[in-house]
């Protein structure tokens, strides 16, 4: 028999160990066979295999490489390109920093293999079985016929439920029943969290003493991920790393069973007791084993179920909201505009979109904040995903909350069914809140725990939901002096403003306005068929020096309307845009603007007021028309009256 003795020194210490092994796993973890108390080198750093009567060094993808030493020359082993090398006696590993590494001496000599004992790490056992072993079951389990037709009996129930929670209750109730030492049963599936690589999804115990609050026993799960083996531990092994129920009671005997589906471990199942004077043994650990075996393969075709059904719902979600975005073109989403100002907005649109930042879009209403959020979406590794928008400024407080975060059937008066947020509906994909501004402040608390968390609460729901999207914001207040006023969280307000883009009012780029005119008349020409106008040089030379006080959007209206104005094959002259266009000035002569000492701000105010009054004037103080032919959303042009004072009475 060949044996593996491998020699390291660390800080002074020297570590040497001896193994009679097929596969000898090396790294920082204590799970490991040969384990370094080392930073450089990785918790799971690499392997050695016997192979045709060869030992090979794997490495298992490490932070900092691996090099295998022979005869003075270095070779890498990098698992990817340099998957493998032989090892032979006098050779040497080299782990971690290259520049200064972690040397491991390996020996290789033939012998017998010394009994086992207990290493430095306390790994040595009680006992452990192959979950799929049978022939090695205790004859106690076979000659006991009320026992074997009651795993007939669990066999088949279990395949007949396709619930997760009822067949987790099934399986310990029957591990409850049939190991009478067991106090408690837990229930854990591979899902990676912040502190763990596995999650417990179930727990159930025969006293209140004991409760799902257990400690965590990582190093063991990771024996059991090693080994594939059904472990049975005792108190010397479990002290200081599992106890069990509030008062924190310390184990006396734990079996550990890994769920297994192809040589891969998904989960395991957990028993273990408290009790001085009963424990565990091997008879119990024969039944979790064989119980194990049942459970792996039902816990697989559970999980497909669930990756169905979830997929179906995702599906059915994304039908509903894409069908309601359906006239929206991609041609209209484009972000047009070569002046210097888009062009830097261009720029941090390709620095920011292949990251996850939180992005804070700042601009007047209607300059294009959603076409810059979906320009940034499309940049971004989520691009293939779902893009939502909403607008918050345009729900009551309950419907908002309902939009963003979903409900429950019964949560309030007409919610008649279960609906997904788009919080849910966007998962994986990038959510747009235009107008975060609005948002009342007691949703801001449960919109903050979304952004940090991952988390949201649906209205009426008892539990959180985990979701994974990236969030991008925008507004047209000033959020630093909404948090001033206490209208609006200091802390979302910091959490949001990871990376503020600032969009500039179309009046600040007026070299864009051909572009924008012309790419708009193209647009609307393809969706009335009616082709053959253009621009005379004096409309184009007009409409560069028109302000647009409602920017992009307004623009935009003003072109659908002259294209209907016009008649075929007619160029399109300035007479055939709405008059705060086409007359800006009193009675149809241009008014000349005089500065007197104000600021270009004061002027551009002074401008807007007499366009939004003459609008108004124009269409007898109707607010919702005239908004529309400004081309502005009402609850826009409402804070706008408001901003500047505007009433009849004046």
């Amino acid at each position: 028999m060949w044996l593996v003795e491998l020699i390291a020194e660390i800080d002074g210490e020297t570590i040497q160990r001896t193994y009679s092994k097929d596969h000898i796993l090396i790294g920082r973890a204590v799970s490991n066979d040969f384990f370094l108390h080392d930073p450089r080198v990785s918790s799971l750093h690499g392997q050695l295999v016997f192979r045709d009567g060869r030992y090979f060094y794997q490495d298992l993808q490490s932070t900092n490489g691996s090099m295998v030493e022979v005869d003075g020359e270095q070779f890498v082993v990098d698992g990817i390109k340099f998957k493998e090398r032989e090892i032979r006696d006098g050779d040497s590993l080299l782990l971690g920093d290259i520049q200064s590494p972690t040397r491991i001496h390996v020996r290789l000599f033939e012998g017998e293999a010394e009994g086992e004992s207990k290493d430095e790490s306390g790994k040595t056992i009680l006992a452990s079985r192959a979950i799929s072993d049978f022939s090695l079951l205790s004859q106690q389990i076979l000659d006991d016929k009320s026992l074997v037709r009651s795993l007939f009996r669990f066999q088949k129930e279990i395949h007949e439920r396709d619930k997760a929670q009822d067949i987790y209750q099934h399986v310990a109730l029957f591990l409850l029943n049939h190991v009478p030492n067991a106090e408690y049963v837990a229930l854990h599936r591979e899902e990676t969290t912040i502190d763990s690589k596995w999650r417990q999804v179930y727990f159930t115990s025969k006293t209140k003493d004991i409760s799902a609050d257990l400690t965590r026993a990582d190093v063991w799960f990771d024996e059991g991920w090693t080994q594939r083996r059904a472990l049975l531990l005792d108190a010397e092994q479990i002290v200081g790393l599992r106890v069990a129920g509030q008062a924190a009671k310390p184990l006396r005997t734990m079996i550990l069973s890994p769920l297994i589906q192809q040589e891969r471990v998904i989960g395991f199942v957990e028993i273990g007791n408290t009790s001085h004077s009963i424990a565990l043994n091997e008879h119990d650990l024969d039944l979790v084993s064989l119980i194990t075996y049942v459970f792996s393969a039902r816990v697989v075709n559970l999980r497909l179920i669930e990756v169905v059904r979830e997929a179906e719902e995702k599906l059915k979600n994304e039908n509903v909201y894409l069908k309601s975005m359906i006239r929206q073109t991609e041609d209209d989403r484009r972000l047009i505009g070569n002046s210097n100002a888009m062009q830097s907005v261009r720029r941090q649109i390709e620095t920011v979109g292949p990251s996850e930042l939180t992005v804070m879009i700042l601009g007047d209403t209607g300059t294009g904040k959603e076409v810059v959020a979906q320009s940034i979406h499309k940049q971004s590794k989520r691009s293939g995903a779902i893009f939502a928008a909403v607008n918050c400024g345009t729900f009551s407080d309950t419907l908002l909350e309902s939009e963003l975060f979903g409900h429950v059937k019964g949560a309030f008066t007409g919610a008649i069914d279960n609906k997904k947020g788009l919080f849910e509906v966007a998962d994986g994909g990038t959510l747009f809140l235009d107008e975060i501004g609005e948002t009342p402040f007691h949703l801001q608390v449960k919109l903050l725990r979304a952004l940090q968390e991952g988390e949201v609460m649906a209205v009426g729901a008892t539990q959180p939901r985990k979701v994974n999207v990236r969030v991008i914001c925008a507004t047209n207040k000033n959020l630093e002096e909404e948090v001033a006023a206490g209208r609006f969280r200091e802390d979302l307000y910091y959490r949001i403003n990871t990376f503020p883009i600032s969009l500039p009012p179309l009046r600040e780029r007026p070299d864009d306005i051909e572009l924008l005119a012309r790419h708009f008349l193209r647009m609307y020409q393809r969706e009335t068929k009616k082709y053959g106008n253009d621009f005379s040089p004096s409309c184009i030379q007009e409409l560069r020096r028109s302000p647009f006080p409602g920017n992009v959007r307004h623009l935009k209206n003003e072109i659908q309307r002259a294209l209907l104005m016009v008649e075929p094959n007619e160029p399109i002259e300035i007479r055939h845009f709405s008059p705060m266009i086409s007359k800006p000035g009193v009675n149809g002569k241009e008014e000349k603007i005089v500065f007197n000492g104000r600021s270009l701000k004061e002027v551009l105010d002074a401008y807007e007021i007499r366009v939004i009054r003459r609008a108004l004037e124009n269409n007898n103080w109707n607010r919702s028309k005239t908004a529309q032919i400004l081309g502005i959303s009402r609850q826009a042009f409402m804070a706008k009256l408001s901003k500047f004072k505007i009433t009849p009475d004046d």
